[in-house]
């Protein structure tokens, strides 16, 4: 709906793509800063939605994605940014240069950092 409110806004510079991602990281980052106002987000394995036939597999499972979830929410705004545009969004790093406004290298830099950061922060998970 935001994207259709400001399609006059569009200047045709970047990709429609970039836009709209810019878009919604500006209401990710809104929603963001009014989340310590909310309830904390329940996931929906932990609301007992798990459907897989190995009891203890799926326990270890969700622990191991509990911890690097956890330490992926420690990592510093930027790098976590970067971290899930990059692998969870699968966006090449020119789109993340678009969306951020960071240099392509910065970026090459705050992926590195972040998986450095991870690495530490879980070991051998």
């Amino acid at each position: 709906m935001q994207a259709y409110l400001q399609l006059e806004g569009f200047r045709g510079e970047a990709a429609l793509s970039s836009w709209l991602y810019r878009i919604a990281w500006n209401r990710a980052t809104d929603r963001r800063r009014l989340a310590r106002f909310r309830r904390p987000h329940v996931r929906e394995s932990a609301a007992g939605a798990s459907t897989a036939n190995d009891p203890l597999r799926d326990a270890l499972e969700q622990e191991r994605s509990s911890r690097v979830q956890a330490a992926i929410d420690e990592l510093p705004d930027v790098y976590r940014t970067v971290v899930r545009l990059h692998y969870w969004l699968e966006c090449p790093l020119a789109e993340i240069r678009e969306i951020t406004g960071i240099p392509e290298g910065t970026v090459k830099s705050y992926l590195a950092r972040a998986r450095k950061r991870l690495e530490r922060s879980l070991g051998d998970v």
